[in-house]
């Protein structure tokens, strides 16, 4: 060892590759990384997959139908050990032909196909009533929502969940749905008619800021004349927006994690789930 340590070496990585019959990959597959979400999930993938000596490739997916297969597709041609892909988009086939290649699979939220793979989730419903509790109990009654496009899958869990807690929480009245399509007409339209809402909840962080630009734009102070809060980091802002964190990074370490324990040697095959908690975050909008 210490003739090892006075030339520097460093083990051939391709070499035990082969002789352990492992590539050392790991495919990661995401949804939109500029959202800083996403971008967080990726960091805590990415150290966790260090520090266990494994190298990424990583694909930027959409949900349109065939993008997560076709990322698969590319982590097979690079046999890769492990994949990490979203439960959003995802298909049967998809994770059957990733399992028939013995390419163990961890999926990244609720929803999608899940049987014989490892699911990591974060509790969006709760993470939503403690948003809605929070803006109920500063006297908030006319709460609007906000959210991306009606297709979009993340949205539509989201605001069901906004609707869940309103009801679950004695609170029935809906002061609006704003889509972040044509924000500004549908805000101006709904803060110049009689029935102002007091409070926007946002689907995501990044919309939560847009939203706050917009009725800075018409007059409102936030939070003076309209609290706005969201769901989910979109990192430093000022001002520092009030959001449920369900923190992305440990999602991503989570991940990375569970899939690098899966592929040790003698491990159980069990699949399972695991859930990271979030917590909410007073910032300076509510």
């Amino acid at each position: 060892m210490d003739a090892v340590r006075e030339l520097n070496y460093l083990p051939d990585v391709a070499a035990q590759g082969l002789s352990q019959q492992k590539t050392w990959l790991l495919g990661v597959a995401l949804p939109d990384l500029t959202k800083a979400f996403y971008a967080q999930v990726f960091r805590g993938i990415q150290r966790a997959a260090a520090e266990a000596g494994y190298d990424l490739i990583v694909a930027e997916v959409s949900p349109v139908a065939g993008d997560l297969n076709a990322a698969s597709e590319r982590m097979l041609r690079r046999k890769v050990d492990g994949a990490i892909v979203p439960a959003q988009g995802l298909a049967e086939e998809t994770i059957s032909r990733l399992r028939d290649a013995g390419v163990k699979v961890v999926v990244l939220g609720a929803g999608g196909k899940t049987e014989g793979v490892c699911q990591v989730v974060w509790d969006e419903e709760e993470g939503v009533r403690q948003m809605i509790a929070h803006l109920l109990s500063h006297g908030h009654r006319k709460v609007a929502f906000a959210g991306g496009a009606e297709k979009d899958e993340e949205t539509r869990r989201i605001r069901q969940a906004f609707l869940n807690s309103l009801r679950e929480l004695g609170q029935t009245a809906l002061a609006g749905m704003l889509s972040e399509e044509d924000l500004a007409a549908h805000l101006e339209a709904l803060f110049q008619g009689a029935e102002k809402p007091t409070a926007v909840f946002c689907a995501n962080g990044a919309l939560a800021m847009k939203v706050i630009w917009r009725l800075e734009a018409l007059g409102c102070r936030v939070p003076g004349d309209v609290a706005v809060a969201g769901f989910g980091s979109c990192g430093e802002t000022a001002p520092a927006l009030t959001t449920f964190d369900p923190d992305p990074t440990a999602v991503g370490k989570a991940a990375a994690t569970c899939l690098v324990e899966w592929l040790k040697e003698g491990a159980d095959d069990t699949a399972r789930s695991i859930h990271v908690g979030g917590r909410l975050v007073i910032g300076e909008t509510t």
